[in-house]
């Protein structure tokens, strides 16, 4: 999407410091990051907000960003004036995918938690493009990005989910995989895998089961 002539946006909200500084926008719930996706490939421009709204209906907050539908100006030119040469165009402006009790509302993993139980969770990790340099590798050979908390290859933490996740792999690949307490059923929260097959499949989602699929654990 880097590359289509109307662009996505991340972007923050700062105070005069420079600091994140929360804000609600549009009546969603208060917080610093998020972003302006451009529904550039869609003719209908509603396919993201009709998929996340469907998921937040059925499986509560948490479950999906929540959306809003904005006209974007985007003034470059140093003035305070808005013009139509500043017009960008329909946009998305949605929820970053985060740590936050009004977004992904999980523990907070701190430099201090490196031994059980504190070290396993909260982690949010992603499987995507930018995955061709992943901070590790699974045994079966899939890509992971660890997005929070912030980790240094080979610490504690960042071993502690990597053969978690290696351990669910051989689980969900093993001859036993469909035993409640040895199989997948022991690492993973059933339902919303279920779910996330169903939203791919119903909305054609073009990266489902590939790319662009982040996991949480708590």
């Amino acid at each position: 999407s880097a590359g289509m002539p109307q662009r996505q946006y991340g972007w923050e909200t700062i105070d005069n410091e420079g600091n994140d500084k929360a804000v609600s926008m549009l009546g969603l719930a208060s917080e610093s990051d998020w972003v302006l996706y451009a529904p550039s490939t869609d003719k209908t421009l509603m396919r993201n907000f009709i998929a996340y709204n469907t998921m937040l209906d059925t499986r509560g907050q948490g479950s999906a960003m929540q959306t809003r539908f904005v006209e974007v100006f985007f003034n470059q030119n140093g003035n305070n004036t808005i013009g139509a040469d500043d017009y960008r165009g329909v946009y998305v402006l949605m929820e970053k995918i985060k740590r936050d009790k009004n977004r992904v509302d999980i523990e907070e993993l701190t430099k201090c938690d490196v031994t059980a139980p504190d070290i396993s969770g909260g982690y949010i990790f992603k499987k995507d493009k930018v995955s061709i340099d992943p901070d590790f590798t699974t045994n079966g050979g899939q890509g992971l990005q660890i997005v929070e908390p912030e980790v240094a290859v080979g610490d504690a933490q960042w071993t502690w989910l990597r053969n978690y996740v290696n351990t669910f792999e051989a689980a969900l690949n093993g001859a036993s995989f469909g035993d409640p307490v040895t199989g997948y059923r022991a690492y993973i929260d059933e339902e919303s895998f279920m779910d996330n097959e169903w939203w791919v499949e119903v909305y054609k989602q073009i990266d489902g089961m590939r790319l662009s699929t982040y996991f949480t654990k708590d």
